[in-house]
């Protein structure tokens, strides 16, 4: 992934906040971001009657530039020095990666789309919206350009080899994210990797 489409945890936590709140906020680019979006993962076998597909997305904290500005923080006097900066930025940020599941789901001709179990969006694949939205912040954007292509990332990873996807995730998604995966998607073996999409759906 180029360098300018690469985000880092501050942003996408700020991102999916903002989107939690505004499930709505839908125009043309978005909605074609998100259809191909749920073209790439669709070679995931879907489970249930809502046709729920997962994947896990590690992503890193990034530099203390992500977090935000010093100065800004010492106007709101959040902070007084660098080193209480510093400390904050740990304090909400330790792990320098964090693991995020990205979740879809379908009902009828409506497509839902999830990030760490919080609804960001739902669209209707036969209706598109208008072309253009006012105050879309370019953010978003960039968010699921850069959504589009760890999917992609991803599902490339699982056609290649399956067994040694798994094998990734369990050495390093954490004992709680396992269980709680296990627990409601059951561990994705060969037999749930619907390679009959791999093709059908390319493009």
């Amino acid at each position: 992934m180029h360098k300018a489409m690469e985000m880092f945890i501050p942003q996408i936590d700020n991102i999916i906040d903002h989107l939690q709140s505004n499930t709505e906020l839908i125009d043309l680019e978005i909605y074609n971001k998100l259809i191909a979006i749920y073209k790439e993962i669709c070679c995931v076998k879907p489970k249930g009657d809502d046709d729920i597909r997962e994947l896990w997305l590690d992503v890193s904290r990034g530099t203390i530039k992500e977090f935000g500005e010093f100065e800004e923080y010492k106007k709101e006097e959040l902070v007084e020095t660098y080193e209480q900066f510093e400390r904050l930025w740990k304090d909400y940020y330790p792990d320098e990666n964090k693991w995020y599941q990205f979740t879809t789901s379908k009902y009828q001709d409506e497509l839902f789309f999830f990030f760490d179990s919080k609804q960001i969006f739902s669209i209707k694949e036969t209706e598109e919206p208008e072309k253009e939205r006012k105050h879309v912040d370019k953010d978003i954007y960039k968010f699921l350009t850069w959504l589009f292509y760890r999917v992609k990332n991803e599902t490339e990873k699982l056609k290649q080899n399956v067994e040694s996807y798994n094998r990734y995730l369990e050495k390093n998604l954490s004992y709680n994210k396992r269980k709680n995966w296990s627990t409601s998607m059951g561990n994705m073996q060969r037999r749930q990797f619907n390679t009959h999409f791999i093709f059908r759906l390319s493009y």
